[in-house]
């Protein structure tokens, strides 16, 4: 995720957008409050990179089909609540 982060502010862009789960995996690692954990711990080291380049995180809550773990937009906007001020979450509108 750093390389991604840096690349884009390379690009002279300003957000990325991270799906904190692995897609294709329905199955959960370990409990929901260990998953939620490691989210938050993971996504908080790679908050505080992306601040220091002036990149915006945005968490991308992906389908239930694709995957188990932040599956809806309220989920998404917790866990950028619990990794930082500048976080937010991702949504794609299709029309």
């Amino acid at each position: 995720m750093k390389d991604v982060v840096k690349m884009v502010k390379e690009l002279d862009g300003n957000m990325v957008s991270v799906v904190p789960g692995t897609v294709g995996k329905l199955v959960p690692d370990g409990r929901p409050e260990e998953e939620w954990q490691w989210a938050v711990d993971a996504m908080k080291e790679i908050y505080a990179y992306s601040e220091a380049a002036g990149i915006v995180l945005g968490i991308e809550p992906i389908n239930r089909f694709e995957t188990y773990f932040i599956n809806r937009a309220d989920q998404a906007l917790a866990l950028a609540n619990a990794v930082g001020p500048n976080c937010g979450y991702a949504w794609i509108r299709f029309i």
